[in-house]
C-alpha cells in the first residue's frame, strides 16, 4: 500500500491517475501522406496501364502528366504499402477531356489488401471528374467500410462520357492522406455534387424483395432514376456509432400512380443493419405528403430501441410505390453539444421516486403523476430535457404535478411501467381512488416530448 501522506498534496494519486491516462491517449503522429506524380518514365512505368485502345497513340507524358487515349475500359493500378486507416482520402489531380466538349466522367477507385492476389471490385469508392479543366476530385475512403487493413494494390478506373466519346486524360498526380479537419457531418448533395460517392441505386423487387441496380442521371439539381419492377432505393455500406447520430433527412421529388394499398399511404422508409445480415432490417418510416412537390422526410433515429451500436450498412426504400425519383439531398444529422448532464438536469426540477412518495403522503391537495424516463448514455435524452426545461410555460405546468426522472433500467420502469420501448418517454397517470392505483392517462415518446410536452401537461393538470 502506498504510506499515507506519500503525495504531495497538490497532486493526489486520482490526479495523478488521470494524467497517466491523459499521456497515453495522446494521438500517434499521423502518417506522411502519400504522393505519386507522373512528370518522368521511372515514375509511369511503376504504373499498370490497361483497357487501351491499340488504334491510338500509347501513353505519354507532356508537360509533367500522363497522358491517355481512352479505350473502353481505362485504368491505372500500381502495388502500394500502406493501411487504410491512416489515409481517409486519396485526390486525384485529373484533366477529362472528350469530343463534346465539357462533359463530366466518373472515376473509382478499387483495392486490394495484403496477401491477396486480385484487386476486389466490390471494394469502391466513386468521385466525379469535371471534364474540360485540371480538376481536384476527391475519394472519401473512410466511408466504405471495407477500406480497413493493409492494402497492397489501387486501381483507378475511369469510366462513362469520357470513352464514349474518344476522350482522353491528363494524370497529374495521385495522392493518399489524412484529413484531421473535415466535416464529420454524413451529407450527400446529389445534385451539387453530380456523384454517387460510394451510394448503389436502384429497386426494390416485388418478387423476393431483392435489390437490382438502376440506370441513373444528374439533371434539375437532383439523382433522377425510374422504378418499374420495384420501389425506388439507394442504399451503402456505413460506418459510425449510432449513438452520435439523432436524425436522418431526406429530400426527394417523385412521380407515380398508386399501385399497391397493402398499407395506408405512401411511405418513405429507412432501414439499417450492423452488418451481421444479408440485409438491414430495422426500420423508420415517414408518411409521402406531396406526390408532385418536394417531400423531406426526417427520421429521429433516437426514438428507435434498436437504434445502437456500430451502424455498418442503410438502405432508403424512397418511395414505397414504383415511379420516378428527383433524390436531392440525404444526410445523417449528428448531435449538437449540448453541455454538461449536470446543467440540463437543473432546468428541470424531478424528483426521484422516495420524494415523490414522500410528497404524496404529505400533500393536502391532489396532484397527477408525472414519470420522465430518460437513458443518460442517449443523447437525445438530454436534448429533450433541455429543451423542455428552455419553456418556461413547461417549468412553470410541471408544478402541478408530482414529477419523477427514471432511468430505462429501473426496477420501477422494468417492473410497473413494462411497456416502455424508447427514451425519452413521458408519462401522465391519475390516481383511482377506488382501485387505489395509479392509471396512465397520457405518454409521449421521442422528440414528441419536447415539441408537446407543455400541452400534455396542460390537458391533464387535473
Amino acid at each position: 500500500m502506498t504510506p499515507a501522506g506519500f503525495f504531495p498534496k497538490r497532486i493526489q494519486p486520482i490526479l495523478l491517475g488521470a494524467l497517466l491516462l491523459s499521456l497515453l491517449a495522446l494521438p500517434a503522429f499521423a502518417a506522411a501522406e502519400v504522393v505519386y506524380r507522373f512528370d518522368n518514365s521511372q515514375a509511369v512505368s511503376e504504373w499498370r496501364i490497361g483497357g487501351l485502345d491499340s488504334s491510338l497513340p500509347p501513353p505519354r507524358i507532356e508537360n509533367g502528366r500522363l497522358v491517355v487515349e481512352c479505350g473502353p475500359e481505362t485504368y491505372i493500378a500500381r502495388p502500394v504499402s500502406i493501411r487504410a486507416e491512416d489515409y481517409n482520402r486519396i485526390e486525384l489531380r485529373v484533366n477529362a477531356t472528350t469530343d463534346l466538349g465539357h462533359l463530366f466522367s466518373m472515376g473509382m477507385v478499387s483495392w486490394a489488401r495484403q496477401g491477396e492476389t486480385d484487386i476486389q471490385p466490390e471494394r469502391q469508392v466513386e468521385v466525379e471528374i469535371p471534364g474540360d479543366t485540371m480538376a481536384i476530385s476527391t475519394f472519401q475512403m473512410d466511408q466504405s467500410l471495407r477500406w480497413e487493413g493493409d492494402i497492397s494494390h489501387v486501381r483507378f478506373d475511369f469510366h462513362q462520357k469520357v470513352q464514349k466519346h474518344g476522350g482522353r486524360l491528363e494524370i497529374e498526380s495521385v495522392r493518399f492522406y489524412r484529413d484531421e479537419d473535415l466535416d464529420t457531418r454524413l451529407h450527400w448533395q446529389f445534385g451539387r455534387d453530380r456523384a454517387l460517392d460510394g451510394w448503389q441505386v436502384g429497386e426494390i423487387l416485388f418478387d423476393g424483395w431483392q435489390f437490382q441496380p438502376l440506370p441513373y442521371r444528374f439533371e434539375d439539381g437532383a439523382m433522377v432514376f425510374t422504378s418499374e419492377n420495384g420501389f425506388p432505393a439507394i442504399q451503402r455500406d456505413v460506418r459510425f456509432e449510432a449513438e452520435e447520430i439523432d436524425r436522418v433527412s431526406v429530400r426527394l421529388r417523385y412521380e407515380g400512380e398508386r399501385q399497391f394499398r397493402y398499407e395506408r399511404g405512401t411511405w418513405s422508409k429507412f432501414f439499417w443493419g450492423w452488418g451481421d445480415s444479408s440485409s438491414p432490417t430495422r426500420l423508420l418510416r415517414q408518411p409521402l405528403l406531396d406526390t408532385s412537390g418536394v417531400n423531406e422526410f426526417h427520421h429521429h433515429t433516437m426514438t428507435h430501441h434498436y437504434w445502437r451500436g456500430t451502424i455498418a450498412e442503410v438502405q432508403f426504400v424512397l418511395v414505397s410505390q414504383p415511379g420516378t425519383v428527383w433524390l436531392e439531398e440525404v444526410q445523417f444529422h449528428r448531435l449538437e453539444d449540448l453541455g454538461t448532464e449536470g446543467d440540463q438536469r437543473a432546468l428541470v426540477s424531478w424528483m426521484d421516486i422516495q420524494a415523490v412518495n414522500e410528497a404524496i403522503r404529505s400533500s393536502e391537495t391532489y396532484k397527477p403523476l408525472l414519470v420522465f424516463v430518460d437513458n443518460p448514455g442517449v443523447a437525445i435524452c438530454r436534448q429533450v430535457e433541455q429543451q423542455l426545461g428552455a419553456d418556461p410555460f413547461f417549468r412553470q405546468e410541471v408544478e402541478n404535478f408530482h414529477s419523477v426522472r427514471l432511468q430505462y433500467d429501473d426496477p420501477v420502469v422494468t417492473g410497473w411501467l413494462r411497456n416502455i420501448y424508447r427514451v425519452p418517454t413521458m408519462l401522465v397517470f391519475s390516481y383511482d381512488t377506488s382501485a387505489r392505483r395509479w392509471v396512465e392517462k397520457d405518454r409521449l415518446v421521442g422528440p414528441t416530448v419536447a415539441e408537446e410536452g407543455s400541452l400534455m401537461l396542460q390537458r391533464n393538470r387535473r
